[in-house]
């Protein structure tokens, strides 16, 4: 009796140990699992990439570091470009942009002393050898007489004996072996008030860009010194009045329609003054000044006696300068693409590339964009490899001379 006591005993303590046993293995592999877990948090927070994370959640935003006051170029409400004015109502901002040029603006004081203050591939590779290697050119003063006078107003362009004019004296030289390889100029307008985005233009873009500087810039002969000296040639930028002035208001020296011609002209003389060593002016804000022969005209007989250049931006569609600069023989030509009305790399690429279309069918094309970062980014890895592709990239200069022989 007692045996089976103690046998019956010794079976229980048996299966309460192989009971005992058999939790402890969930237990262990539950503490195992839950350690392995736990590792795997904390090598995930280690590693965790708060910006890429928010970059997976949204779409990519361009950021543009560069002044308000940069101006965009307008359009009329009935335009039938709508992919590109579309585009330009989507970044313009003028109540900002315009409210910059006034602040700016109210601290330039008159007079001369101021100025010291389509998604297609590009064409494939052609089998003929690339063009050479842009050669490094600095626009230093030339043996030939500077075309400027001293005139109560200032230091301004003219005409000087001999018929050396500014906008061929100031031209950034430009030689080809191929006269018939095609021709791109590129314009960089905004420059100048914006000191981050007008080093980057002037260090970063090939000299054979073409800059556009702003008037009510301040340091703009330190500027223009330094343009000229990476081998850019330089625009002046002239206010011309807008549909909706003065809600958009580019500054207190703007050319109206509503002024006589001798105040228009007296305006003219306080831009041109601004600085020296351009080729000749344009505008982005002129779309209904530009519509105005009557306006227009002795602006541009001035511009001719001064022997500059006219770069049309198409402000307005309805835009007369055009057939007026060729009626006075005013050394012009007109833009092609804007190519960054909307600042994206695939935006920008496509216009660069619908400009190598346009110059293989015209013979020349002219883009003009802004210093945005991506832009500048953009164009000059596009620039690189433009020989490649059996283009050559251009001073406006070479593009103006070029329509003047046809």
């Amino acid at each position: 009796m007692a045996r089976r006591a103690r046998s019956r005993s010794r079976r229980n303590r048996r299966d309460r140990q192989d009971g005992e046993r058999r939790l402890d293995v969930p237990l262990i592999v539950g503490v195992a699992l839950f350690g392995i877990f736990l590792g795997l948090v904390g090598w995930a927070w280690l590693f965790f990439d708060q910006q890429a994370y928010e970059t997976a959640r949204k779409p990519p935003v361009v950021v543009v570091d560069i002044s308000p006051a940069l101006i965009i170029p307008e359009a009329e409400e009935d335009v039938e470009d709508k992919d590109v004015f579309d585009e330009e109502k989507e970044i313009a901002q003028p109540e900002e942009r315009t409210a910059e040029v006034r602040r700016t603006t109210e601290r330039v004081p008159d007079g001369p002393e101021s100025a010291e203050a389509s998604e297609e591939p590009a064409e494939p590779v052609s089998p003929l050898l690339p063009l050479p290697e842009e050669r490094e050119v600095t626009l230093a003063p030339t043996s030939q007489p500077d075309p400027v006078s001293n005139e109560p107003e200032g230091p301004l362009p003219v005409i000087v004996p001999g018929g050396h004019v500014a906008w061929q004296v100031h031209a950034r030289p430009f030689e080809i072996t191929d006269p018939g390889i095609p021709r791109v100029a590129l314009v960089i307008a905004g420059l100048g008030l914006s000191q981050a985005a007008t080093e980057a233009a002037i260090q970063q873009l090939p000299g054979a860009v073409t800059l556009v500087f702003v008037p009510y810039a301040h340091n703009l002969k330190d500027w223009i010194a330094q343009a000229r000296a990476a081998g850019h040639e330089v625009l002046l930028e002239l206010p011309m009045e807008p549909f909706d002035y003065p809600d958009r208001d580019p500054g207190p020296h703007t050319l109206l329609t509503t002024l006589d011609s001798e105040e228009n002209l007296a305006r003219l003389g306080w831009l041109l003054d601004r600085f020296t060593g351009y080729v000749g002016v344009t505008s982005f804000m002129g779309a209904k000044f530009t519509t105005s022969a009557e306006a227009m005209e002795p602006i541009f007989t001035e511009l001719n006696d001064r022997g500059l250049l006219y770069l049309d931006s198409k402000a307005s569609r309805n835009s007369v300068a055009s057939d007026l600069a060729n009626e006075l023989e005013l050394p012009s030509v007109t833009s092609d693409r804007f190519i960054d009305l909307q600042a994206s790399r695939m935006a920008i690429d496509a216009r660069l590339f619908e400009l190598e279309r346009i110059a293989k069918s015209a013979g020349k094309a002219v883009g003009v964009g802004f210093p945005y970062p991506v832009t500048i980014e953009r164009v000059s890895r596009w620039a690189r490899a433009l020989g490649k592709r059996r283009y050559a990239l251009a001073p406006l200069s070479a593009v103006v001379k070029e329509v003047s022989q046809e």
